[in-house]
Parts: structure tokens; sequence; C-alpha cells
């Protein structure tokens, strides 16, 4: 009859519940170490105990790092993005002023707006400054080229 594996959970409890509640960490993982190698063939009550850690994945980062080709190729890129941030920051400042949109929430800018007690014409005007700042937007063209990149401004 096969038995069903224990859940590691299991597996500390039961160790504990045998060496009693002073039974330090190592002792417990050395337990549960020796009770899942029996099944494997393996003898641990001679004290030999092998790792069950799964074997590692290869990993070919320092050899990619190292490659002098790679290397190039980061210096090239690094050198190319930096020249460009310069422009890329003037035009993105060109959306600033349309900032009021994102600088504060809706929820907070309208309960500023209703708590100063507002009149009609105050409503009026700020429903007639969100009109005028969407026409603006919708003004605003897709896309914006800075050198080799192409900022667009879609959804």
């Amino acid at each position: 009859m096969i038995k069903p594996e224990k859940k590691e959970d299991e597996d500390v409890a039961e160790t504990r519940s045998r060496s009693g509640s002073n039974a330090s960490d190592d002792d417990i993982h050395s337990d549960i170490l020796r009770h899942r190698t029996k099944g494997y063939g393996l003898d641990s009550d001679q004290g030999t105990v092998f790792s069950a850690a799964p074997m590692a994945k290869p990993n070919y980062f320092k050899n990619v790092s190292e490659n002098k080709e790679v290397a190039k190729l980061v210096s090239l890129l690094s050198t190319a993005i930096n020249s460009q941030k310069k422009e890329v920051t003037t035009a993105l400042g060109d959306f600033n002023r349309f900032d009021t949109i994102w600088k504060e929430s809706r929820e907070v800018a309208l309960k500023n707006f209703l708590e100063g007690n507002p009149k009609l014409s105050e409503f009026e005007a700020q429903i007639l400054y969100y009109k005028h700042l969407e026409r603006r937007l919708m003004e605003e063209p897709e896309s914006a080229n800075v050198g080799a990149i192409a900022l667009f401004t879609g959804i």
C-alpha cells in the first residue's frame, strides 16, 4: 500500500510533537529530510543525508553581460537615449499647460470647489474652462516626432 506524501507543515508538526518543543530548527529540518529520503533508498540511519534541492537551471547572465558585442551595443543604446533625453523632456514639457488635469484628482478638485459655496456663475465659468481645455486637447496632434522617437498622445 502506497502512502500519500505529507505536506511540509505536517512533517514539521509531527517532528515537533515527537521531539518536544525544545528541538531546534536544524534538528527538525534534518529529521524531515531523513523522513523524505527513506522512500528513495537512502539509508538515513547511517547518517548519510543528501540534499533534496532541485538542480539549478543554467544562468547565462555572466556570459552575455561580459560579451564584447553586447557591451558595445549597450553603450550605443545608452548614448542614443542620453542624447535624446533633453529633446524628449522639452517635448513633454509642452503638455504642462494641461497639468490641472493630473495634478489634483477630480474628487479633490470638486470637493474644494464646492466648499467655497460657488454661485451659479462660478459653476458656469468652471464648465466653460473645462470645455475650452477639452477643445485645446482635441486640437493637439496625435503624435510628436522627437528625433528618432515618436511620442503618441492617443489613448
